[in-house]
């Protein structure tokens, strides 16, 4: 949100060139009372994590610059490959880390968030850590 249009453009377009490996949402929250200063004190972080498939379908794949496979592959797959974990995609043998994500419904996201006026498209509806639901409803 705090970069340019030509930035975000340049973004997807080493997406698309396969000059970027991963997207993560490089969650880290801090406490409002850390994040209510001046630019320069504040401390550096958002919550993110909750959002992070629903930004991703929002800003990369509804404005047609990627597919869900392209975005699995960024999101889970390469970054599996690269720590070495037994997880990223859905085969026998590999660890079941999984979400369901409904793509037809609408969030918003909390006021802690960065994205907090805006509107997203897309919720979690269950995500499976090793073959278990670790989802509250």
């Amino acid at each position: 949100p705090l970069r340019s249009k030509e930035d975000v453009l340049a973004l997807r377009e080493a997406l698309k060139e396969g000059k970027i490996s991963f997207l993560t949402s490089l969650h880290s929250a801090k406490s409002i009372s850390l994040k209510d200063l001046a630019f320069d004190e504040a401390a550096f972080g958002i919550h993110s994590v909750c959002e992070f498939i629903s930004l991703c379908y929002t800003f990369l794949i509804k404005e047609g610059f990627l597919n869900w496979q392209e975005l699995c592959q960024f999101t889970s797959k390469n970054p599996s490959e690269f720590l070495g974990l037994n997880s990223g995609v859905i085969e026998v043998g590999k660890e079941a880390n999984l979400v369901l994500f409904d793509e037809n419904e609408e969030i918003f996201a909390p006021k802690s968030s960065l994205y907090s006026e805006d509107k997203l498209f897309g919720k979690i509806k269950m995500h499976i850590i090793k073959g278990k639901n670790i989802l509250e409803k």
